[in-house]
């Protein structure tokens, strides 16, 4: 038999019928063991795939793991969300100073907008440098969709009387709207290839002695139109 103070401050373990029951220790001695030792073992796997993290951007060029890397992929996302909370809460348990910074080291992007933008004007200086203009179809997804979005977020961004704070999605920052004039990019695209027809108007005039340009004319093709 077990007395009720035994009841009362130990956890028994359920065996088998005809088995008395054994005293396990107690939940508050197991909190505290398992507290300090998760802490600890948590320290080493940040440490573990942080390691994994730097090994990827030594051979890939960046720290954003693919679909093909799940666990690495995993603790970056916990990465970004444990440093929103910081940002929301000035709360180090979330996340240090010591871990944003050597984070920051490897060149970990926090917002993953921002991320995803930067890529895609990678992919548009390298079409301009390619085809001499940043008029990409929007039929040539997904760089020809992001570029029209842009011009729809320029425009709401000239529209909008007070810009709200989080304006990643929506609107343009003037940072970026410079970095998109860089390289000569178009808001308006009906007016630039109104011009562009224009200066072929202008060619063909100079060439040809008028502007009677037939409905084919393979060397300005959308001129006759």
């Amino acid at each position: 038999m077990f007395s009720r103070r035994a009841c009362r401050n130990g956890i028994f373990a359920r065996l088998l019928p005809g088995v008395s029951p054994q005293p396990i220790a107690h939940p508050n001695r197991l909190l505290r063991k398992w507290g300090g030792s998760s802490s600890r073992r948590g320290d080493a796997f940040w440490e573990q795939m942080f390691q994994k993290l730097a090994d990827f951007k030594s051979t890939h060029g960046h720290v954003s793991p693919p679909v093909a890397y799940p666990q690495l992929g995993s603790f970056v996302d916990n990465q970004r969300q444990n440093y929103r909370m910081r940002m929301e809460t000035n709360d180090q348990k979330f996340i240090s100073d010591g871990r944003i910074e050597r984070l920051e080291s490897l060149g970990f992007v926090w917002n993953l907008y921002e991320e995803q933008w930067n890529k895609r004007f990678e992919e548009l200086k390298h079409y301009v440098k390619v085809n001499g203009n940043a008029l990409v179809p929007t039929d040539s997804e997904p760089l020809g969709i992001w570029v029209a979005r842009q011009r729809m977020n320029y425009k709401s961004t000239l529209d909008a009387k007070n810009l709200p704070e989080d304006k990643n999605e929506a609107y343009l920052t003037p940072q970026r709207i410079k970095m998109l004039e860089s390289i000569e990019f178009v808001w308006n695209v009906h007016d630039a290839m109104w011009l562009e027809r224009l200066e072929e108007l202008k060619q063909y005039k100079f060439e040809y002695g008028d502007t009677l340009v037939p409905m084919k004319f393979d060397r300005f093709p959308f001129l006759g139109r």
